[in-house]
């Protein structure tokens, strides 16, 4: 596997409405460069609907999460996903029905794309468990809001690698994603080999080199 870190694109909420356009154009490219079936996270419907909008013109079958899916929807779905023919894309939701108790193993998924850490809402719950922490000399925003954002992430890759034998490539758009702070935070076992986990502006090149490898 291969994860690229894509550092030079913003996920703050406040810069995402002019940001739409680059983010379907982010999924448009990693997509085209090895056709196959790939998943794309987000941390909200809200993002993923307006994202969806700019994606008219991508080369696979666009499939998405929808807010009120039953478990037949959801089979469908994954029915389409394993069937074979033309190259397809699923949008889902970090922390939903996609990102949790599903198999792709093998050619079923052979990439991930997550935009932004999931980082949850604030709440009055959350700001009362940040000041707690904060209490205790510990990280309140790290332990509140940070932490459970990586979780999902985190979950969210684990449906592509699921055995020493899956192959793919993984794409974590967002300049967060590049911080310490939270880099941190991803599992070790990411970076065991060198060039396992690559940060670059120019992402297409190390996806690219990632496949010719493996082919």
């Amino acid at each position: 596997r291969r994860i690229v870190i894509i550092p030079n694109i913003s996920t703050y909420y406040r810069h995402r409405m002019q940001n739409y356009p680059a983010y379907a154009e982010i999924i448009q490219r990693v997509t085209a460069i090895n056709p196959g079936n790939y998943l794309v996270f987000f941390p909200s419907f809200e993002f993923l609907q307006h994202t969806r909008i700019f994606l008219g013109n991508l080369a696979s079958d666009l499939l998405w999460q929808r807010q009120q899916m039953t478990e037949s929807d959801r089979v469908e779905i994954m029915q389409h996903l394993r069937e074979g023919g033309k190259p397809k894309t699923l949008l889902a939701v970090m922390g939903g029905i996609f990102s949790e108790g599903i198999d792709l193993s093998g050619d079923t998924c052979i990439g991930v794309i997550v935009f932004s850490p999931a980082l949850p809402k604030i709440t009055f719950e959350r700001e009362l468990l940040r000041q707690y922490y904060d209490s205790q000399d510990q990280d309140g925003f790290q332990e509140a809001y940070v932490y459970p954002g990586i979780n999902k992430v985190i979950q969210a890759v684990g449906r592509l690698i699921r055995s020493e034998r899956d192959r793919g490539i993984i794409v974590l758009a967002g300049e967060r994603f590049a911080e310490d702070r939270l880099n941190q935070l991803l599992p070790s076992h990411w970076f065991e080999r060198p060039g396992d986990v690559v940060i670059a502006d120019a992402y297409e090149d190390p996806i690219r080199e990632f496949w010719a490898g493996i082919k």
